[in-house]
């Protein structure tokens, strides 16, 4: 018998294990909450791995259970995923004793099938659709096959662990849904075996080689997409796809047939519905609350063009073969399919093309179209390749055209931070030479004054100019500390920051600046008065260029109604424009590169008044030049 030493040793043991195995169960389900939220946020691990200021590698341990996050990283991670703190506990149910309680376990259990519950009844529904539209051959191979779609979508979100899952969930419904049209068993099989296959390869290829979403935000990830999804995975999934067609009975030597047919049946889902349902995932993920604005509205004129142009076309196709008007209606749908990908970008372009593709097939099914022809395997072929031929460039331009976008804000967001960084600096520097090197200097001024009343008339021409030296170096360096940040902004505010500088400004070109600032407008916040000093300063190097000896006029005031309080900034010139080289167009030419992309003047403006989330306009319908910047009214605190 165990003695009683023994017995406690033996209790402790199974407690640190019972303990040890809840840690690490605590560890993996916070890292899934990490892993959860990332996801929603829609960033991607080295964006988030940079906001924490650690390592790939480490954030990835996190998420997937394998270290434990410490108290400090938490809080930082949910400040940088701008959740709170008590998400990442959500769902878990603990006892005192430390193990997981039966209620847990069931709340565990739950999660793990809802994702495959889901997935089934999503599964019942597109097959569902697939027979209630129809097919141009016969009820069983359908132009593309929706379930391969959805089992392809879910697993891309699924943890790799539970794919197994998702395919036991898909398994009786894809057999009831087959025996609804009298497939045989072997078919049934073989039809589930190549469907999982298609559906795996393409979900696996696109996680390993493009990573996290979104998958269509650029050419490149895009065309990725096409080549994996499209292309190479349902052309290995065919091969054993077309067998479906010869355990029915049909002639071996038809096997490159049964290959296209099957082939083209994935890629085309791959490249309608597929980017679809993600792209419209991804939007309700990153998209701001929902507010009725001009481009819902633009949107529903898109959608009523595609459909009335596919309508169209569906409807005169047997008077354009008497005519020889064909080729031309096939185009018809392509400007609002276009119109779509260049407004809306990936989402717009794939949601075009999926609507195209319902009704085009809808049509072909009632008889009407150009695509009822010939035999019924034939016109599927056809459908297929005019719908896949006309998703790939529109998915290729949306994607494009959200790469173009993105690039664009990712060079304003640098050129922020880089405007940003830049006043932080001149501030800096201003702030050090205005108190520490200008006072150095007159000091040494000031010593220089009392040694020429030391020095032997024989030194004392020397010592003098070395003294004039020094109070000239002092002004300068005052001078410049002032260009470079004027210290009276910070000390008494806009308006007397920007009297003297005018005042400086009228006395060093020699022409008149009127000030004009509304006394209703107090102090502002620190950000807006500065970026409203340097607009003043590049407005009234801008309006000079068409007038260099004209007077100027410079007028602040509050502006807006209501919630929202706006500075208005005019910075003009009182001369009228004159036609030739003072005129507005020779302004305007010469501010703009040969190219034709604005000048750095007119571009640092709008980014100086973007940072504060204001705008800029140059304005000449007067005759004069004429800069308007509307600035939020923040207040200082």
């Amino acid at each position: 018998m165990a003695t009683t030493d023994e017995c406690i040793a033996m209790s402790l043991q199974v407690g640190d294990a019972a303990r040890s195995i809840h840690a690490q169960s605590l560890d993996a389900h916070i890292g899934a909450r990490i892993r959860q939220c990332r996801a929603v946020r829609g960033r991607s691990l080295q964006e988030l791995a940079a906001l924490l200021d650690i390592s790939t590698e480490l954030l990835e341990s996190y998420e997937a259970g394998h270290r434990r996050v410490s108290a400090l990283q938490l809080k930082q991670l949910a400040a940088a995923l701008d959740t709170p703190l008590s998400y990442f506990f959500e769902g878990l149910v603990e006892r005192l004793d430390g193990l997981p309680s039966p209620e847990a376990a069931r709340a565990g259990m739950g999660e793990l099938l809802k994702g495959p519950l889901l997935l089934s009844l999503a599964y019942l529904l597109g097959a569902e659709a697939a027979f209630f539209i129809g097919t141009l051959s016969d009820r069983i191979f359908a132009p593309f096959w929706p379930p391969n779609v959805i089992l392809f979508c879910a697993l891309l979100f699924a943890p790799y662990a539970r794919w197994w899952l998702y395919a036991a969930a898909a398994l009786p419904v894809h057999i009831l849904a087959e025996l609804q049209v009298g497939m045989p068993a072997l078919q049934i099989g073989v039809a589930f075996a190549t469907n999982c296959m298609v559906a795996f390869l393409s979900a696996f290829a696109v996680r390993r080689l493009l990573g996290e979403p979104p998958w269509f935000n650029n050419f490149r990830r895009a065309i990725l997409y096409i080549l994996i999804a499209a292309v190479v995975c349902p052309a290995i999934a065919a091969v054993g796809g077309a067998f479906v067609r010869i355990s029915e009975g049909a002639a071996l030597e038809h096997y490159g047939l049964f290959w296209m047919q099957w082939f083209m049946a994935n890629a085309l889902a791959n490249l309608t519905l597929a980017p679809a349902t993600l792209t419209f995932f991804e939007w309700t993920r990153t998209r701001e609350p929902l507010r009725l604005s001009w481009r819902h509205g633009e949107a529903c004129l898109v959608a009523i063009s595609l459909a009335l142009t596919c309508s169209v076309l569906g409807q005169v196709t047997p008077l354009s073969r008497v005519h020889g008007l064909l080729p031309a209606l096939l185009y018809l749908p392509l400007p609002a399919i276009v119109w779509a990908a260049v407004r809306f970008g990936a989402l717009g372009a794939s949601g075009a093309v999926l609507l195209a593709a319902v009704l085009i097939i809808w049509q072909a099914l009632s008889g009407a179209g150009i695509f009822v022809d010939a035999n019924p395997e034939q016109n599927v072929l056809d459908l297929q390749l005019f719908l896949a031929s006309l998703a790939v460039p529109v998915l290729l331009l949306g994607a494009s055209i959200d790469g173009a976008r993105r690039s664009e804000q990712i060079t304003r967001d640098l050129a922020r931070c880089l405007l940003a960084a830049r006043d932080d600096e001149r501030r800096r520097v201003g702030k050090d030479l205005h108190e520490s090197t200008a006072e150095t200097l007159r000091a040494a001024a000031e010593l220089a004054t009392d040694v020429l009343r030391t020095v032997p008339e024989s030194g004392r021409a020397a010592a003098q100019r070395l003294e004039e030296m020094l109070q000239r170096t002092t002004s300068e360096v005052r001078a410049v500390s002032y260009f470079l940040h004027p210290p009276l902004l910070d000390e008494a505010g806009l308006e007397t920051a920007l009297g003297q500088y005018v005042e400086e400004y009228s006395r060093r070109n020699g022409t008149r600046v009127d000030l004009e600032v509304s006394p209703d407008l107090g102090r502002l916040a620190p950000q807006v008065e500065l970026a409203l000093f340097r607009l003043v300063e590049q407005g009234l190097a801008t309006v000079r260029k068409s007038a260099p000896n004209e007077s100027a006029l410079i007028r602040i005031a509050p502006a807006g109604e209501g919630a929202r309080q706006d500075v208005l900034l005019t910075v003009e010139c009182s001369a009228k424009a004159a036609s030739g080289h003072g005129s507005v167009a020779s302004l305007f030419s010469k501010m703009r590169s040969r190219d034709g992309s604005q000048s750095v003047e007119i571009a640092s403006m709008r980014q100086r008044a973007e940072r504060v989330g204001g705008q800029v306009k140059v304005d000449s319908s007067t005759g004069r030049p004429v800069v308007r910047a509307v600035i939020p009214a923040l207040r200082e605190r």
